[in-house]
């Protein structure tokens, strides 16, 4: 019951509000967990090999408090942030969208990494248009904010993430992070506040305030 566009993509959507029937068809029926939409976004890559487009609106998403991180990337799978959520779907849906007025903000709760990968490598996976916040790293886990290898994170803010021997804020391996903002992380014993970066691209990314 996805929506399947030309060059086999397919679309999900999550807001926060929704009362639909929660199966990620549309604003209406949209999910309301980031998480259960990334759970079939996985499905549909792997089944039917085709990649998706999820779709998120302005609100805070949370993940699991029991794990050590709220979020996990998906290869073949692109999120989105900074909708309204009754956007009609439009080659332009993305280009229009006005993320820093509306803020789809992903919440570690000072208890969790944010994002986190559970494979070694991600390929062509893309965050983008989100504020990455409130992060933190008691563990092994790559920063207060997280990523780690073969990610995208575009058009966003990561701000007020810990760490305790890692960075602060991100640590990156053969990724990229661009048109983004790193403020007030922190790191306790490591040697980077802001950003970590090991053969990765870093484009237009401004850190302030981070301390280690």
């Amino acid at each position: 019951r996805f929506t399947t566009l030309p060059g086999r993509i397919s679309v999900l959507y999550v807001k926060q509000n929704a009362t639909g029937s929660a199966d990620g068809t549309s604003w209406e029926n949209a999910f309301t967990d980031l998480n259960a939409a990334l759970s079939i976004a996985r499905s549909i890559n792997q089944l039917y090999g085709i990649r998706v487009t999820v779709l998120v609106a302005e609100g805070i998403y949370s993940g699991n408090t029991s794990l050590s991180y709220a979020f996990a990337p998906v290869d073949g799978v692109d999120l989105y942030g900074g909708f309204v959520g009754n956007e009609v779907y439009s080659d332009s849906i993305i280009s229009n969208r006005d993320f820093r007025n509306h803020s789809t903000i992903l919440n570690g709760q000072y208890s969790q990494t944010v994002i986190w990968q559970e494979n070694d490598f991600v390929e062509g996976c893309r965050w983008d248009g989100f504020t990455i916040q409130s992060g933190v790293s008691w563990s092994n886990n790559p920063g207060g904010a997280g990523l780690r290898n073969g990610f995208t994170l575009s058009n966003c803010s990561v701000q007020n993430c810990q760490s305790q021997e890692g960075p602060g804020g991100i640590e990156m391996h053969h990724a990229t992070v661009e048109n983004c903002e790193v403020s007030y992380c922190t790191t306790y014993e490591g040697a980077c506040g802001g950003i970590f970066a090991d053969q990765s691209t870093i484009r237009n990314v401004n850190v302030n305030n981070c301390t280690s």
